[in-house]
């Protein structure tokens, strides 16, 4: 490849990144390091909590102990062999991440049992181990309980509308008159996904993020139904509520999107028709007044 090819080449790669939509990259990033997180917070939970079990194992008396960890191991390997039938039989591969999981942590159950052959166990070792596995408690509770939270406020602060949605507390106002739960009513299936994905997502993230997947289930339940007076209510079945799961997706490629064919999830939601019109009497009054 001679000179002139090459810088060819080079300004129809420099072409290609500056038509890439560097805002949806960044958000595939942020995504990719709050999956990491929660990733790491729930590992290191797991893997110190079956090695810690096994260290433990050592001030049960030999043979049983043998006995124990023989069983545990007899058990795990059953149920992967179990498991990996059941998926090769049935082709749902997505059983193939837990059987995986399991077998992972039986590894590290092994190495925690070995440990006491290897090396002297103390009480301050065990001392140790116990700090260590209520930081390592502390450090995923934290991770559970807050990412969840902060990652749906990052969300609905910049990317999706959630008064659309209707999310919301029982004392806030009502969603707006045009809103997701009427769009959704809408029969032709590309007509209402169109018109939600122009109304949920935020304009900077329009050519981004998309409401790519829809999924409704109805509850129905027993109800009753007045009767005139002096008969008894007739009892009947009613639709009680509607629930939907919004898949929003990101394309980080933005308009390449239609060549690369590539997006990832951004988040699931479920939704209930209920919830969104449901009032209290404080948010009656605070409207009246």
């Amino acid at each position: 490849m001679n000179f002139p090819e090459r810088k060819n080449n080079m300004k129809k790669l420099t072409s290609k990144w500056k038509s890439l939509n560097k805002k949806g990259l960044k958000l595939s990033l942020f995504c990719a390091l709050n999956w990491l997180i929660v990733f790491i917070a729930k590992a290191q939970f797991f893997i110190f909590s079956v090695m810690f079990l096994g260290t433990l194992t050592y001030y049960i008396p030999q043979d049983y102990r043998t006995i124990i960890v023989n069983l545990v191991e007899l058990f795990v390997m059953a149920k992967v062999i179990i498991d990996f039938v059941q998926m090769a039989w049935s082709q749902e591969f997505r059983q193939f991440k837990p059987m995986l999981n399991i077998y992972v942590l039986l590894i590290f159950f092994i190495v925690g049992t070995e440990y006491p052959a290897q090396y002297a166990v103390t009480k301050q070792l065990v001392t140790n181990l116990c700090i260590f596995m209520m930081i390592s408690t502390v450090f995923q509770t934290l991770v559970t309980f807050l990412q969840s939270r902060l990652f749906k406020r990052y969300i609905f602060k910049n990317i999706i509308n959630k008064e659309y949605l209707g999310i919301r507390k029982p004392t806030d106002d009502l969603p707006p008159e045009i809103n997701f739960y009427m769009d959704a009513a809408e029969a032709d299936a590309n007509k209402r996904m169109r018109q939600i994905n122009q109304k949920v997502i935020k304009q900077p993230y329009q050519d981004i993020v998309e409401l790519s997947f829809l999924n409704k289930e109805m509850i129905t339940t027993i109800g009753y139904e007045a009767a005139p007076s002096g008969k008894e209510t007739e009892r009947t079945f009613i639709d009680d509520d509607t629930i939907y799961y919004p898949i929003f997706t990101v394309h980080p490629f933005g308009n390449l999107e239609g060549k690369l064919d590539f997006y990832h999830e951004l988040i699931k939601l479920k939704l209930s028709q209920n919830a969104a019109f449901t009032v209290t009497g404080e948010s009656v009054l605070k409207k009246d007044f």
